[in-house]
């Protein structure tokens, strides 16, 4: 005679030996219940990122001031406020970072105080000169003077003497081409201007120069720029 193996529990408490038979709508349910949780942990955290990227200020190309004019149809292509504005704060970069970079050969004994502040110089001065010529080709007007908070650090480095000259023009220009980074790539990668794009990438080139000398100085505060 055969007998036929049930998978039937027993009613009562388990029986020795048996493993107990999970229902297969349970076991499904489960499976999709952990499966939520998962994706839930993956995409909530993404929201407070982005807030606190807003918090702290982050600028971006697309969030540049709007001078009303619209997009202008030039020889070099699409002309948009964005890229006008791009090209007004690289001009301004120039207005305090070159100034800068001249107190240092007669205010630091620091060699690479002094060494970063000859690529700021050299770096602004050929920066400045493109900026000022794609300006007068595409009818762009530029700021001549420093905005009063750039007025202000230059104020502040002024005053300084010794090494809280050194710390502040460390800390006070790698914040600065910091923020002015992000604006230079995505300028770089939505312009549809030829002359903007070529500025973008000369920028791009001095921004990461510049990043780098302030950095060799060894004075960068990295956890106040993290702030």
């Amino acid at each position: 005679m055969m007998f036929r193996r049930t998978t039937t529990a027993p009613r009562g408490p388990s029986a020795p030996g048996r493993e107990l038979q999970i229902p297969r709508p349970l076991v499904t349910g489960m499976i999709v219940l952990g499966l939520a949780t998962t994706v839930s942990a993956l995409l909530f955290p993404v929201k407070p990122f982005a807030e606190s990227r807003e918090g702290i200020g982050v600028a971006t190309a697309s969030a540049l001031a709007d001078d009303g004019q619209g997009v202008v149809n030039t020889p070099s292509g699409p002309l948009t406020p964005a890229d006008r504005e791009f090209m007004r704060r690289i001009r301004l970069a120039g207005l305090w970072e070159n100034p800068s970079g001249q107190m240092t050969q007669s205010k630091s004994s620091n060699p690479s105080v002094k060494e970063a502040g000859m690529h700021l110089i050299m770096g602004h001065a050929d920066l400045d000169r493109t900026v000022v010529q794609d300006a007068q080709i595409l009818n762009v007007p530029l700021p001549q003077q420093p905005n009063p908070q750039q007025q202000g650090w230059l104020n502040q480095m002024n005053a300084d003497q010794g090494e809280a000259f050194d710390r502040d023009f460390a800390n006070l220009l790698r914040s600065a081409h910091g923020k002015v980074f992000p604006i230079v790539a995505e300028t770089r990668a939505k312009t549809q201007n030829t002359l903007v794009r070529a500025l973008a990438d000369q920028a791009n080139n001095t921004v990461l120069d510049h990043i780098g000398m302030l950095e060799k100085t060894g004075l960068v505060n990295f956890q106040s720029l993290a702030k």
